[in-house]
């Protein structure tokens, strides 16, 4: 029955919560299969699994139940080099499934550009909410980074991209170029974007708001914030801000204003 009742929305691209069972790795790889568009080589199915041994196991059962659609997957636990993982990426793959840490990794060095992906699956999630698995997964998150002139963006976002998926916006940029960079930041081909302000751009909430540079102005301080966290003023960011004594006024401005007061984060994290 619990089978019977999450084939279908799987099938239809709904967002499921099954009980795993025997036999749930098949439905839900019929379910991955429904949701593939085969004419494109792009990466469109992410699967995190606890260990190596699913991981294998579910890339046989898509294959097997895909022989005949030309369906190609690809198992990245870590097991193979990352060269190798790359070169398989490049040469079409619809599916890849992995360890938590195996596609972080991925994601950092950009061998995994998550553009295409249109589904994300957990397959024993209990498994992989807990200990470090969590941790690897929380990790996967966007921020948005301010800063206060175009010259810093730029330059943050060219040793940022070294390492990271990013993105920027600036007051010179036109409003097309400006709101790309939120619909990449939105889409996930981009985790950072590094912007001036996002004035006149859709709003956007993420977990991580960081102030690069505080702002001069109490005002623009309220609208960085703002702008995260929703016109209803619901707190969904966390605002970091790197401040040093030239910012003394502006934070005690931003104190009165918020009736609260701003803490010093710790040294440990």
């Amino acid at each position: 029955m619990v089978h019977r009742r999450g084939i279908v929305p799987l099938c239809k691209g709904l967002s499921v919560v099954h009980q795993s069972l025997f036999g749930t790795t098949v439905i839900l790889c019929c379910g991955v299969l429904h949701q593939l568009d085969y004419a494109s080589e792009e990466c469109q199915v992410l699967i995190l699994v606890p260990t190596y041994n699913l991981a294998q196991e579910t890339k046989k059962v898509i294959e097997a139940l895909g022989r005949f659609l030309g369906v190609k997957a690809h198992a990245c636990t870590g097991g193979t080099s990352a060269h190798t993982d790359r070169q398989t990426l490049s040469s079409r793959v619809h599916v890849l499934i992995g360890t938590p840490g195996c596609i972080l990794g991925m994601l950092q060095r950009h061998s995994l550009r998550p553009d295409h992906i249109r589904m994300l699956v957990l397959d024993e999630a209990d498994e992989l909410l807990r200990g470090g698995s969590k941790d690897q997964i929380v990790e996967i998150r966007k921020v948005i980074m301010f800063l206060n002139t175009k010259d810093k963006v730029m330059s943050l976002a060219e040793e940022l991209g070294k390492h990271y998926t990013e993105s920027a916006s600036h007051d010179d940029m036109d409003q097309h170029a400006r709101d790309i960079a939120i619909q990449k930041l939105e889409s996930g081909s981009s985790t950072i974007l590094i912007a001036t302000d996002l004035r006149g751009t859709k709003e956007v909430q993420v977990p991580i708001v960081i102030n690069y540079d505080m702002p001069t102005q109490l005002m623009q301080y309220i609208h960085r914030v703002q702008q995260q966290n929703g016109q209803s003023g619901r707190r969904s960011s966390v605002v970091i801000n790197f401040a040093t004594p030239a910012d003394d006024c502006v934070l005690f401005d931003i104190q009165r204003f918020c009736d609260r007061q701003l803490m010093e984060l710790p040294t440990n994290i």
